[in-house]
């Protein structure tokens, strides 16, 4: 059986009761507008209204996650200017040490990677406060590493001992008390640490 279509009957725009009547209307408002100022803007100035929105919406999703979180701690804001080593190697290590993501015992227990988080040395677990202060395999290299966070704690002008934690030598800037070369000095101590030490971390 064939069927045939049924054709619809599409009213006409003037068929449509007082729709002459609205177009008219928003004729009438569309004159009545104020005039829109044309404002522009130097590409420079555009560009740095783009970029400091998108920072403030990454600064929120930084702040908001729920991953991430022993980063976070290091680098609490999004726009934090980095300093990495030259060496790949160190660089990496430097890296994961930030990520709390090493191939020290506790990061390894916590991927069930190892059975436990004490390091053969029997002085406690091995994360990153106990590879940079603790751990007596390094204590020669350690030397040489406080002193150069101490000569360059009293240059900033601070008394006392420096509070030895590992955002300081790994996020000195984050401390907002050493000016960015007295950053730099600290993590360039930092750094060869790490490559004295002969970790991949």
């Amino acid at each position: 059986m064939r069927v045939r279509p049924v054709l619809a009957w599409i009213p006409s725009h003037s068929d449509i009761p007082l729709n002459d009547k609205v177009d008219s209307l928003a004729k009438i408002a569309v004159r009545n507008l104020p005039p829109v100022q044309n404002n522009t803007i130097a590409f420079g100035t555009g560009k740095n209204m783009i970029l400091k929105q998108a920072v403030l919406s990454w600064q929120l999703r930084w702040n908001r996650s729920t991953t991430g979180r022993s980063t976070h701690e290091l680098i609490p804001n999004v726009d934090t200017k980095m300093i990495f080593p030259k060496n790949r190697c160190v660089s990496v290590s430097y890296v994961r040490l930030l990520l709390n993501d090493t191939t020290l015992k506790d990061h390894q227990h916590r991927l069930g990677l190892s059975v436990t988080k004490v390091y053969d040395c029997d002085q406690g677990i091995q994360d990153e406060y106990h590879f940079l202060f603790e751990c007596c395999r390094h204590k020669e290299i350690r030397k040489q590493l406080i002193h150069v966070v101490q000569n360059t704690w009293s240059e900033a002008g601070l008394t006392g001992s420096p509070t030895w934690s590992v955002e300081l030598l790994l996020m000195p800037s984050c401390l907002d008390i050493f000016t960015n070369k007295q950053c730099q000095v600290i993590l360039s101590a930092t750094f060869e640490f790490i490559t004295k030490s002969g970790r991949r971390l």
